[in-house]
C-alpha cells in the first residue's frame, strides 16, 4: 500500500478531494443491524432507495438483509460499499466496492468507486489502477479524469496532474475543482505566469468560497492584485480591481461589476457608509477625478443611496499593500473602506 506524501500538507494551498456523491459523516463505530424494517412506498430495492435520500446508517441495514437473499447482486454490493464509505468504514466498504466492480468489470462507475474506496484506505497506486480502468471504458468519465488529476498530485505528479485537469476542463469548461487545482499544479511547477492566469481564470468564475479566498491570496502574496478582499460591512468580498482608462477617469473592464457590489452592501445595510480611497502617483487631480467618478457612478446605480454614506479620499502617491511578506507599491488604486454609523 502506498503511503500519503506528507509533504503535500504543508506546501501552498492544502489541496481539498472533496468526493463527489458521497458524505463523510464524522460518527462513530457503525453496527449494521440484522434486519430491515419495510419503508413505505419503496420498491423491494429500498436499501438503494434510502441510500439515495442520503440515509446511509439505514441503507447498509437494508442492504444487509438485500445481500443476504442476493449476495452477487452487483448493484447491492455497489451500494452497501458506497454507504459504508459514507460511514467512515472505509475498509468494510472497499470489499463490497472490488465485488461489485467484479461481477460487473464493464461498468465504468463500479470501477471508479472501486478506486475512491482505494483511496480511502490510502491505497494510492490500486486507485489509480481503477482510475485507468474506468477511462478505458468510458474516456469521457468526469470523475474517473477528475481523481486520476487527484492521484496524480497525490504523488507530485505535477504535469500529469495539470493534463487531467485540462482533460476535465474540456469536458466541463466550469468545473471549480479542475479550475483550482489546475492553479496549485502550475505553482508547483513554477509556472508563475501560467498559474497567474489560472489563478484569475477560477476566479473569473467563482468569488465566493474558501477556494476563491485562496485564490486571491496566491495572487496577491505574487504581487498580483487584479483581484482583492474587501470587507464591506461584515462580508469579506472578493472584488475585481477597478480599472480605468489610461490618464481619465473612465471605467473600463470588470470595474462596474466591482461598483455594483459596493451598491449592494449600501443597500442591504443602511448603517454602513462607504469610503472610497484612491491613489494616482505624481497626479492628485487625477485622483480626484476618479473618486468623485466612481462616487456619482454608485450613486447613480441607487439614488436612495444618500451621499453622505460616500466619503472620499485621494492621493498623488502610490498605495502600499503588505502581502507575502512584501510590500509592493500601485501606482495607480483604488480602496474601499466601510465603517457601521
Amino acid at each position: 500500500m502506498a503511503s500519503r506524501n506528507q509533504g503535500q500538507k504543508k506546501v501552498l494551498i492544502k489541496l481539498v478531494r472533496s468526493i463527489r456523491n458521497v458524505s463523510i459523516l464524522g460518527v462513530g463505530l457503525f453496527l449494521i443491524a440484522a434486519g430491515c424494517s419495510p419503508v413505505m412506498g419503496f420498491s423491494e430495492e429500498d436499501g438503494i432507495s434510502l441510500f439515495q435520500q442520503q440515509k446511509y446508517d439505514e441503507a447498509a441495514s437494508c442492504l444487509v438483509t438485500n445481500l443476504k437473499d442476493q449476495p452477487e447482486n452487483p448493484a447491492f454490493n455497489f451500494y452497501m460499499g458506497r454507504s459504508l464509505l459514507a460511514l467512515n468504514q472505509s475498509a468494510e466498504a472497499l470489499a463490497y466496492l472490488r465485488k461489485a466492480a467484479g461481477l460487473e468489470p464493464g461498468n465504468a462507475d463500479y470501477q471508479f468507486w472501486q478506486g475512491v474506496g482505494y483511496w480511502a484506505t490510502m491505497d494510492f497506486e490500486e486507485e489509480r489502477r481503477c482510475y485507468l480502468k474506468a477511462l478505458k471504458l468510458d474516456r469521457d468519465h468526469l470523475s474517473a479524469n477528475l481523481y486520476l488529476g487527484h492521484n496524480y498530485m497525490d504523488q507530485g505528479a505535477w504535469q500529469r496532474a495539470l493534463a487531467q485537469y485540462d482533460r476535465v476542463l474540456r469536458i466541463d469548461p466550469d468545473f471549480p475543482e479542475a479550475l483550482f487545482n489546475r492553479a496549485v499544479a502550475l505553482e508547483k511547477q513554477k509556472k508563475k505566469r501560467e498559474a497567474r492566469k489560472a489563478w484569475k481564470n477560477f476566479l473569473d468564475h467563482y468569488r465566493s468560497g474558501l477556494w476563491a479566498f485562496q485564490a486571491v491570496e496566491q495572487l496577491n502574496q505574487n504581487g498580483d492584485f487584479s483581484y482583492r478582499t474587501y470587507w464591506l460591512g461584515r462580508v469579506s468580498t472578493i472584488m475585481p480591481k477597478v480599472v480605468f482608462a489610461r490618464g481619465s477617469n473612465r471605467l473600463v473592464g470588470q470595474s462596474q461589476g466591482s461598483l455594483e457590489t459596493v451598491k449592494g452592501a449600501l443597500e442591504r445595510d443602511s448603517s454602513l457608509s462607504m469610503h472610497i480611497v484612491v491613489y494616482a502617483q505624481g497626479n492628485v487631480q487625477l485622483a480626484k477625478a476618479r473618486a468623485n467618478a466612481l462616487k456619482s457612478y454608485i450613486l447613480n446605480l441607487n439614488p436612495a443611496v444618500s451621499s453622505s454614506r460616500v466619503k472620499l479620499s485621494w492621493f498623488d502617491v502610490p498605495e502600499k499593500i503588505f502581502s507575502g511578506g512584501k510590500t509592493y507599491a500601485l501606482k495607480e488604486s483604488v480602496n474601499f473602506i466601510t465603517a457601521t454609523n
